[in-house]
């Protein structure tokens, strides 16, 4: 199998059980496809380089796994 790393951001205006269960999702699906997790990392809010949707901070996560 071969490693990958995918990387998003999340909506700052969610809370951090709403983050949680996002990731979780996220991580579910990564398995549904057959891939294994090896690292999860979330790095909190931080700035974004421009505004999405007026948003000037996300919540940065980056999933590293076998698929």
């Amino acid at each position: 199998m071969r490693q990958y790393e995918t990387g998003f951001v999340l909506s700052p205006a969610l809370s951090e059980e709403e983050t949680t269960q996002v990731v979780q999702q996220m991580a579910e699906i990564v398995a549904q496809k057959k891939g294994r997790m090896v690292k999860t990392d979330i790095w909190g809010k931080r700035r974004l380089a421009f505004p999405i949707k007026r948003f000037q901070e996300g919540v940065y996560v980056f999933f590293t796994y076998d698929g």
